[in-house]
């Protein structure tokens, strides 16, 4: 990713995901409710065969600042149920929902983050904004066992939106000039802080990257979500 590591506390809603498929693989995710992450629906697809992976295969870890394969790597989550958006194969729409066995207990280091109350754009261009993209800074090289991840800890990318369509209505457009999304980061949340109100917003999951500074990283819209009825399936859904 090329950004900056994250503090202690300073991004409660982040997860990391665990998944085992006919390869194994890294994404980010971001908590919804206490029972509940959000992520990008590519995540929870096998790259073979396209189908959606089971839960028991899928791992979570909320609740630290440090990547997957740290020691110290937070506490680790089984999950239940897997409900990809219904338009997730092909990347438009690509955001999927996930249902943990057990109830999060919310605290200093697990929180989740906020629904938008309007437009997601509005948020994005608001001049009391600021917004970052959340991810696991783990390089291309990284294999199971932890050979090859690039950073210790979670990072965050100041991103900017210049107004950007993306790739379909299911997405909005990042940029930023000194990093980028790239491997392991997807499903990572982009987020908004309204620094009159102090509310971190979730405006994204991390989606499709040209992983190079200044390139396009698109984001899996969350208003995209709320008209999702596979999604709604899995977690009621409200503003606020």
């Amino acid at each position: 990713m090329k950004g900056d590591d994250i503090l202690e506390g300073e991004f409660p809603s982040f997860a990391q995901l665990e998944i085992e498929g006919s390869t194994f693989k890294l994404c980010s995710a971001v908590i919804v409710s206490d029972y509940h992450l959000l992520t990008a629906g590519h995540c929870v697809r096998d790259d073979s065969s396209g189908a959606v992976i089971e839960p028991r295969y899928i791992k979570a870890v909320v609740g630290t600042r440090v990547n997957i394969f740290s020691e110290n790597r937070g506490i680790n989550l089984e999950v239940e149920r897997v409900c990809p958006h219904p338009g997730a194969k092909t990347l438009k729409n690509d955001i999927a929902m996930l249902k943990l066995a057990k109830k999060l207990k919310f605290g200093k280091l697990i929180r989740p983050a906020c629904w938008p109350l309007e437009p997601v754009e509005e948020i994005a261009i608001d001049q009391n904004s600021v917004c970052f993209q959340v991810g696991a800074g783990i390089d291309a090289r990284v294999k199971k066992g932890g050979a090859g991840h690039s950073k210790f800890y979670i990072q965050k990318l100041r991103i900017h939106y210049k107004g950007e369509k993306g790739r379909g209505p299911g997405f909005i457009t990042f940029r930023n000039s000194t990093g980028a999304v790239c491997l392991g980061d997807s499903g990572g949340p982009s987020l908004c802080l309204n620094r009159v109100t102090e509310r971190w917003t979730l405006i994204g999951v991390a989606s499709i990257s040209a992983c190079r500074p200044n390139g396009p990283n698109r984001n899996a819209r969350i208003d995209s979500v709320l008209a999702a009825k596979s999604l709604q399936d899995c977690s009621p859904f409200k503003s606020g």
